[in-house]
């Protein structure tokens, strides 16, 4: 049985520049990754070490840089690997770090024509990209309760993981972002993290465009607190006591607001998302139960709430 996503095979010269920091962006985003046995040295079998890796993982992530191709691995072996396949489906997710198409084509065409990311992108970027090949929910050979953003939102939740972490992951992928607030037509959605207006910050903004093309915009606001009790954190009348203020910021500074989004509205909408729902506090409780009895105005959910939206949209 696999027991990780995926596992990075690189060249050992490449361990502190690419797959470190490649598996320490790719663990915050709900992957999980075998990296301590897939390091390649000299003398190493590279087919051998990529089935060593696919035996116990789904994926293998191939980082390609010039220390890689100075190790002159056999093309019989390099080919071979790149052209295993799993079901139809690649499973070797090549990364190129440092090199050109040009050098590959001469040390194997093969590879040059695959379609990789490149560290040039950005460590983030490279997971995202990885990211979004593992968590596909239409995963043929993943177990379901592995499939898709949703179920490693869940695994996140479970842990224990910080708002930051969450917001890190739904940051990664905007269809686990819309899912899990509900909105229904991302065609017609904006989402924007970390706006400011003056003095007051939101940590997502969710606008959504009504009617023809330039139509009115209706805004949500969200602020994402701690899932469980941790010092120096905001509460949640904190937050709606912030909200409170932002309203009046707007009403008076209605063209600087437009400035920073379009058509931001007086009446916006807010979210606060707090704590699981079987560990609120009962002032937690009443403040959820008062608020959310107009849910035009703000409304007090938990991470729970999130987790369902998104499992049940299937992302």
């Amino acid at each position: 049985m696999k027991q990780w996503d995926v596992f990075i095979s690189h060249a050992s010269e490449d361990t502190k520049t690419v797959a470190q920091p490649l598996a320490e962006a790719l663990r915050p985003l709900g992957i999980d990754v075998w990296l301590d046995r897939s390091e390649l040295r000299i003398g190493d079998s590279l087919m051998e070490k990529i089935d060593e890796g696919l035996a116990n993982s789904f994926y293998g992530v191939l980082v390609v840089s010039p220390s890689f191709i100075a190790k002159a691995w056999p093309r019989r072996e390099l080919n071979g690997l790149m052209a295993k396949e799993e079901l139809g489906r690649k499973v070797v997710l090549p990364v190129w770090h440092n090199v050109t198409k040009e050098q590959l084509l001469t040390y194997s065409p093969i590879l040059a024509d695959r379609l990789a990311s490149n560290t040039m992108l950005g460590i983030d970027t490279v997971a995202s990209e990885i990211a979004s090949v593992v968590l596909d929910p239409r995963h043929p050979t993943m177990p379901p309760e592995r499939r898709g953003v949703a179920s490693r939102f869940a695994r996140l939740l479970n842990s224990g993981a910080s708002a930051a972490t969450l917001k890190q992951l739904l940051r990664a992928f905007p269809k686990l972002t819309l899912a899990a607030f509900y909105v229904v037509d991302s065609e017609r959605s904006v989402i924007e993290w970390d706006v400011t207006f003056g003095p007051h910050h939101v940590d997502l903004a969710i606008g959504q465009i009504w009617g023809s093309y330039g139509g009115d915009w209706s805004w949500t606001f969200v602020n994402l607190l701690e899932q469980t009790d941790v010092e120096n954190t905001r509460t949640i009348e904190e937050v709606l006591n912030e909200f409170n203020a932002l309203r009046l910021w707007l009403t008076e500074h209605t063209h600087d607001a437009d400035k920073v989004l379009p058509g931001i509205p007086k009446a916006f909408s807010g979210w606060v998302v707090v704590g699981r729902r079987d560990g609120l506090t009962d002032e937690q409780r009443q403040l959820r139960g008062l608020y959310n009895k107009d849910p035009h105005v703000v409304q007090v959910h938990t991470y729970d709430t999130l987790s369902e939206l998104a499992t049940a949209a299937g992302v």
